[in-house]
């Protein structure tokens, strides 16, 4: 939260999160296995990289969004 609020992109938030929404959104209407979903949805974040720092920051901002409930169903 402390990231996102202080970066200096004051759109960079609202940018990520209509992202991962829309992201969402498609793989929803595709998919309906809800750990699949979550999958690709970390591989979308992480750009499918194996490194584990990108990794590790991929699973932050999902945990970040799932907690706060703004791109996952409520």
């Amino acid at each position: 939260d402390e990231y996102l609020n202080s970066n200096p992109d004051i759109h960079f938030a609202d940018r990520l999160k209509e992202g991962l929404s829309s992201k969402y959104i498609e793989l929803k209407k595709e998919k309906t296995d809800s750990n699949e979903i979550f999958n690709e949805l970390f591989i979308y974040v992480s750009n499918g990289s194996t490194e584990f720092k990108y990794q590790g920051a991929a699973l932050c901002v999902l945990a970040y969004f799932f907690e706060r409930c703004d791109i996952f169903e409520k």
